[in-house]
C-alpha cells in the first residue's frame, strides 16, 4: 500500500518534464520517420510515415521513463528526466547527414530525489550508485520488453513490428552509451559488469528478434547467451580483479 500511494503521489510527471519530453518525442519521431524508404516522395505517405513514427516513438518513451520512475518509487526515490540538447542536435544532425539511415534517439538522462520520509529506517538511508545505475538499466530494459511483447503480438503487420523493434533498439543502444546524463553512464559507473551483459544481452536480443529465422523464445535465450560473452569478456580482458 506504501508503494501504490507512492506511485499516486509521485509518479506523474511534471509539466517541465512533459513539455521537454514532447520536444524530444517529436524530434525522434522526425528522426525515424525522416526517411519512409521510398524511391519517390510522396507528401501523404511521408506524413503517414511520420505519424506512425512519432505514435511509437512517444509510447517507447513514456514506456521507459515510466519504468525508471516505477523501480526509483520502489526504493523511495523520485526519478525525474532531464533533456539533453546535444544529444537532441546530434540526433537530428546525423539523421538529416546520413539521409535517415542512423537513429540517434538519446536526449535526456534521469535525476533521482530522495523521500526523506519513506526512506526513514532504511540500512543505507541516502542514494547510493547501485540504486542509480540500477534505476537507469530499467530504461533500455523497458524499450527490450516492448520489442519483445511487439513481436509476440502475431496479429500485427510485420512492417509495424519491424518499426517497433528497431525504434527501441535505437533508444536502448543509444542510452546505453556511457555518456553523461544518458543512462549507460550511471550503469557503467555504478555497476560495470552488469552493464556488459546488459549491453550484451540488449545487443543480442534486437538483433535475433530482427532475424526472420529466429522464434522469440530462440531470441530471449539466445541474447542471454550474448549478455554472459560479453559479461565473461569483461572480466577475462578488461578487469582481471573480478
Amino acid at each position: 500500500m506504501d508503494y501504490i500511494d507512492r506511485v499516486r503521489t509521485y509518479g506523474g510527471f511534471t509539466f517541465n518534464e512533459l513539455k521537454w519530453m514532447l520536444l524530444s518525442i517529436a524530434a525522434m519521431g522526425f528522426i525515424v520517420g525522416f526517411n519512409d524508404n521510398r524511391e519517390s516522395f510522396q507528401l501523404g505517405l511521408w506524413l503517414s510515415n511520420l505519424l506512425v513514427s512519432i505514435i511509437i516513438v512517444a509510447v517507447s518513451v513514456f514506456f521507459k521513463e515510466a519504468a525508471k520512475r516505477l523501480y526509483g518509487l520502489s526504493h523511495s526515490f523520485r526519478v525525474e528526466y532531464r533533456h539533453w540538447y546535444y544529444g537532441l542536435i546530434a540526433g537530428l544532425v546525423l539523421a538529416i547527414v546520413s539521409n535517415g539511415k542512423i537513429f540517434f534517439l538519446a536526449t535526456g538522462g534521469i535525476v533521482m530525489h530522495m523521500l526523506r520520509t519513506h526512506r526513514l529506517g532504511k540500512f543505507r538511508y541516502g542514494l547510493s550508485y547501485n540504486t542509480l545505475g540500477m534505476s537507469s538499466m530499467m530504461g533500455p530494459l523497458a524499450s527490450a520488453l516492448l520489442a519483445v511483447t511487439a513481436k509476440a503480438l502475431v496479429f500485427l503487420p510485420e512492417p509495424l513490428v519491424r518499426k517497433i523493434i528497431i525504434i527501441n533498439m535505437a533508444l536502448a543502444l543509444s542510452n546505453m552509451l556511457p555518456i553523461p546524463p544518458l543512462d549507460g553512464s550511471n550503469v557503467f559507473f555504478a555497476i560495470r559488469p552488469a552493464y556488459f551483459f546488459a549491453l550484451g544481452a540488449l545487443i543480442g536480443i534486437f538483433a535475433l528478434l530482427l532475424h526472420p529465422w529466429f522464434s522469440l523464445m530462440a531470441s530471449i535465450i539466445g541474447s542471454v547467451a550474448i549478455g554472459v560473452l560479453m559479461l565473461l569478456v569483461y572480466m577475462v580482458f578488461i578487469d582481471k580483479r573480478l
